[in-house]
C-alpha cells in the first residue's frame, strides 16, 4: 500500500468517526427531527442502516403486516390532510412554507410514521393508539 492509499484509508476512517460523533450530537440535540425513530429502531434490533419494506419490518418487530400497513396508510392520509406539517428534506424543519419538491414525499412521510410507531410501541404513544 503506497502513501496515497494509506492517506485515503485513514482520511475515510477519520470522516466516518467524525460523522458518527456529529450524528450522535444531532440526535441528542434533537436536530435530526423524525430520523431519530428510524435510528432508534435500527439500534434496538441491531440492524444495518438501509431501507426495509413493511414486510421486513413486520418480521423484525413481530407486529402484523396489516397493522403496519394501516399505520402507513394513515401516514399517507396525514400527508394529504395536513400538508403544512410535512417537514423539509434534510433539515426536517416543521411548518415551513415551501414547495412540495423541497419537502418529504408522501411515502417518506408514511414510513417516518411507521418508524415512529415501531420506536414508541413500548412506551411513548403519539398516534395510532387504537392499533396497539
Amino acid at each position: 500500500m503506497n502513501y496515497e492509499q494509506k492517506y485515503l484509508k485513514y482520511k475515510r476512517k477519520y470522516l466516518e468517526l467524525k460523522n458518527k460523533i456529529n450524528l450522535e450530537e444531532q440526535i441528542s440535540s434533537g436536530q435530526l427531527g423524525g430520523a431519530i425513530h428510524r435510528l432508534n429502531f435500527f439500534r434496538k434490533y441491531n440492524l444495518e442502516e438501509k431501507g426495509y419494506s413493511l414486510k421486513e419490518l413486520s418480521k423484525i418487530s413481530k407486529i402484523s403486516l396489516s397493522t403496519l400497513q394501516k399505520v402507513y396508510d394513515r401516514g399517507i392520509g396525514a400527508y394529504r390532510s395536513n400538508p403544512t406539517s410535512v417537514r423539509m428534506k434534510g433539515t426536517f424543519k416543521k411548518n415551513v412554507n415551501a414547495p412540495y419538491k423541497m419537502k418529504l414525499s408522501k411515502e417518506q412521510w408514511a414510513m417516518a410514521r411507521v418508524y415512529s410507531f415501531l420506536d414508541s410501541f413500548d412506551g411513548n404513544l403519539k398516534h395510532d393508539t387504537d392499533l396497539r
